[in-house]
């Protein structure tokens, strides 16, 4: 078929709309009693160059789950 994938679609319609990551409330991935990366396994969260939490704009769909589970309200 020559249609659109919808979850690529989805994807470019929330582009603009993605979660990020303020650092200055991250404590770090190491440090977190509650890492969001190993709690949800998302694979939008990765590693910063600093050992805090980043959000690949390229995957993130805007779901808000990483917001709900990250305890220092730093996503």
């Amino acid at each position: 078929s020559d249609a659109e994938c919808s979850i690529q679609k989805n994807r470019k319609k929330k582009r603009s709309a993605f979660l990020k990551v303020d650092p200055d409330k991250c404590v770090g991935i190491d440090e977190c009693e509650h890492s969001c990366m190993e709690v949800l396994g998302c694979p939008s969260i990765e590693r910063g160059k600093d050992g805090k939490a980043f959000i690949n704009p390229n995957t993130c769909t805007a779901c808000g789950l990483c917001h709900h589970a990250c305890p220092h309200g730093a996503i």
